[in-house]
């Protein structure tokens, strides 16, 4: 999983979102300002992406595990994935 390129892309999308806010904060830019508000609007649209991007990878994982006759691994894969998506409905 840590090969594919789809989940290097959205390891390296959540990184700079992250410091794009990071750097947001740390130079205590408020509303007015253009850099807070590019800085925001690029960072939270990037770690989005990034969550994205992550799904698909995890799809294509257990895609891969299923092509492998890994069955094992694609259920562990998609029974976290359904605890994951349960306990995110659950708070709304």
């Amino acid at each position: 999983m840590f090969k594919n390129k789809i989940f290097k892309a959205a390891v390296i999308s959540a990184i700079i979102g992250l410091l794009l806010i990071l750097a947001v904060i740390v130079t205590g830019s408020a509303y007015p300002d253009v850099f807070f508000t590019v800085g925001t609007l690029t960072g939270l649209i990037l770690v989005f992406i990034s969550n994205g991007l992550l799904l698909v990878s995890w799809l294509g994982s257990i895609g891969k595990d299923v092509k492998d006759k890994n069955y094992l691994s694609a259920f562990l894969t998609a029974f976290m994935l359904l605890v994951l998506v349960i306990v995110l409905l659950r708070k709304q």
